[in-house]
C-alpha cells in the first residue's frame, strides 16, 4: 500500500475553538474558521484543532455539508456515516467519554494512496538573549532597584555581571547610596525574630 506522510498544512489549521465549560472542553462546539468543502478537508481541519492523527485514503474523498455548529462527536459521526473507519480513544481526566487519539478511514475498494495528516506543535518562540553594554551603569541600576535583572543574559554575561555588581555595590555602600548587606542581613533577622516572637505569644 503506497502512502504519503504529510504534516498538516496552514490551511487546515486556520481554526478556532470553544472552551467555555467542562462540557464544551470534553466534546467542544465545532467552529472551523475556515470554508471545508470535502471529506478529506473537514477531517484534517478537525484534526488539526482537537488533535487527533488521520489517515486519509484519498479515493473515499467526497462532497460534504458543513458540520459548524456541531458536537464534535455529533459531527465526526455524520461525516464519517458513509466509510468505515477505524478510531482509536484514550481516557481524559475530567470528561466522561475518551478522547480520540486517531482515526482511519478505510478505503473504498481498491487500495490507494493515503494522506496522512498529523498535528502541528507550535515550536516555542526563541527568545533572544539581552546584551548590556555598560555592565557598570545596569550593575547599579539593578542593585538600586531602578530596572529588573534580565533572566536572559548570556551565560559570558551573567558572569560578567557577578564580578562587576561585587565591585559597584561596595562603591555604592561607600557613597552611602546602598545599605551594606551585613547592616542590611541584621536588620532582616531582627525584623523576622520580631515577628517570630509575636507569633510565639
Amino acid at each position: 500500500m503506497k502512502k504519503f506522510f504529510l504534516y498538516l498544512l496552514p490551511l487546515f489549521c486556520f481554526v478556532t475553538s470553544v472552551h467555555a465549560d467542562r462540557g464544551d472542553t470534553c466534546d467542544p462546539v465545532v467552529q472551523l474558521g475556515q470554508q471545508v468543502n470535502t471529506l478529506q478537508q473537514a477531517l484534517s481541519a478537525l484534526a488539526g484543532q482537537y488533535g487527533f492523527e488521520l489517515s486519509f485514503p484519498v479515493n473515499a474523498d467526497h462532497s460534504v455539508e458543513s458540520v459548524e455548529g456541531m458536537r464534535l462527536s455529533q459531527a465526526l459521526k455524520y461525516l464519517t456515516s458513509d466509510v468505515n473507519t477505524v478510531l482509536r480513544h484514550e481516557k481524559s481526566a475530567g470528561c466522561e467519554m475518551a478522547r480520540l487519539v486517531s482515526m482511519e478511514v478505510l478505503p473504498v475498494g481498491e487500495e490507494g494512496e493515503y494522506v496522512h495528516v498529523k498535528p502541528q506543535v507550535q515550536a516555542k518562540p526563541k527568545v533572544e538573549p539581552v546584551y548590556i553594554d555598560n555592565m557598570e551603569l545596569y550593575a547599579e541600576e539593578v542593585l538600586l532597584k531602578q530596572r529588573k535583572r534580565d533572566n536572559n543574559l548570556s551565560p559570558e554575561q551573567r558572569k560578567e555581571f557577578r564580578e562587576v555588581k561585587k565591585l559597584v555595590r561596595q562603591q555604592l555602600e561607600d557613597e552611602g547610596l546602598l545599605e551594606p548587606k551585613q547592616k542590611k542581613n541584621r536588620k532582616n533577622n531582627k525584623r523576622k525574630f520580631r515577628e517570630q516572637a509575636q507569633e510565639a505569644y
